[in-house]
């Protein structure tokens, strides 16, 4: 008997020629919150009973890899909460062992199952399938849909921009005029916005030279 793993398919668009998904990186050093979704990577209900499962896709030549198996322990966990100011308890998972790439991996009853799988885009746009197949050592057997959408991004336009000077004087309170000069290097035309973000600038103030002043002198005493 396996365990359900969800969701059942997973769909990815991206572009030409790249890799992903991206952001699917995992803190597996704190629990995990229950309930809980990994909307780029599929997961199994808690195990039935203690088994080996290995996971895999098909074709193998296809753009999808398996890139890592992780277990994960349910149970209740207790931590503080600075924000309450107290000691909190609530069901999480905990990380208790991965392996990378395919292959198999031992499952005791009540762990979860996560995998996670990556693709490799080509340079052409089109839709690619394939499934994440994932049996266990009594051969029953899950079946987990992939496909990818590639497609060609727009070009790139880039300009260069440049100040009409990079010094300048200003005294307090006063107001400096500079002009931005914009020019395309490189791509299709294209719409150059300016966004209101400060930068910031740094200022130096020239010293004003002190005067010297001449050693004071002290009347001596002498006797008539």
């Amino acid at each position: 008997m396996i365990a359900s793993f969800s969701p059942t398919e997973l769909d990815f668009t991206a572009a030409i020629n790249s890799t992903g998904p991206i952001g699917d990186d995992l803190d597996l050093i704190d629990p995990i919150p229950l309930p809980v979704s990994f909307p780029q990577a599929v997961h199994s209900d808690p195990a039935p009973q203690e088994t080996v499962m290995t996971a895999a896709v098909e074709p193998a030549a296809g753009p999808f890899q398996i890139r890592d198996l992780i277990l994960f322990d349910v149970g209740f966990v207790s931590i503080f909460d600075p924000d309450v100011g107290r000691v909190i308890r609530f069901k999480a998972l905990t990380f208790a062992g991965s392996q990378d790439g395919p292959g198999s991996i031992q499952i005791t009853a009540g762990q979860v199952l996560l995998v996670r799988a990556v693709y490799h885009a080509g340079p052409v746009a089109t839709t690619e399938t394939a499934q994440l197949v994932i049996t266990t050592a009594e051969a029953d057997r899950a079946t987990i849909q992939l496909s990818l959408t590639t497609f060609v991004p727009p070009p790139l336009s880039i300009v260069e921009t440049a100040l009409s000077a990079d010094h300048f004087p200003i005294v307090v309170g006063g107001r400096a005029q500079l002009s931005v000069t914009v020019r395309s290097l490189s791509g299709p035309a294209t719409d150059v916005r300016s966004r209101g973000k400060r930068a910031p600038v740094r200022c130096y103030s020239k010293p004003t030279p002190m005067p010297r002043l001449a050693p004071s002198t002290s009347p001596s005493n002498s006797s008539p």
